[in-house]
């Protein structure tokens, strides 16, 4: 509820605020928010939301008050690629020999594409340019919603080390490229 500076406007967002659109069909992930134990890799452990008013004869409490973001709060995270980034992926399995690379292989070459095409990932004068995929855990995700979205097979066997787990090119992408 970014922007909610007062009480009333904190209560009237979260009267309005809705999600209509099932989870699910989203690939979100959904945890506590305390650093320690988070799903998403969040740090959120402490908050400060506008204080309820007791009447007005009894002591107030101040404008802030500290809270703990878990008993108000879950810290959610929705897979997102850049385009450029899911496209330079399926253009790097498009060339390879048989459509598929190993896990590290695929890093390289889209890493490598990436830097003989620079361009700004984004349109906001800060945005820094897309130098290359994610490494671990976030390469692992990345590749596990690519697979989500029908983009690829990754084989995703946690008994197999991450560099060596094979990705292979959607046959509905190869014949089929958007």
């Amino acid at each position: 509820m970014h922007g909610t500076k007062d009480r009333r406007l904190y209560e009237e967002a979260a009267a309005r605020w809705t999600l209509a659109a099932r989870a699910e069909s989203e690939g979100v992930q959904c945890g506590l928010c305390r650093p320690e134990v988070s799903q998403g890799g969040y740090s959120w452990g402490w908050a400060r939301l506008p204080c309820a008013r007791p009447a007005w004869g009894e002591p107030q409490p101040g404008r802030w008050c500290t809270v703990e973001p878990d008993a108000h709060y879950t810290c959610c995270n929705w897979p997102w690629l850049p385009p450029r980034l899911r496209d330079t992926v399926l253009e790097a399995l498009r060339g390879a020999a048989r459509h598929a690379l190993q896990c590290g292989a695929l890093k390289a070459e889209v890493t490598r594409r990436l830097h003989a095409h620079p361009e700004p990932a984004c349109v906001r004068p800060a945005c820094e340019p897309l130098d290359g995929p994610p490494g671990g855990v976030g390469l692992h995700r990345m590749l596990v919603e690519l697979a989500r979205r029908g983009d690829v097979q990754y084989e995703a066997d946690l008994s197999v080390p991450l560099q060596r787990r094979r990705v292979v090119l959607a046959v509905a992408r190869l014949l089929a490229p958007d």
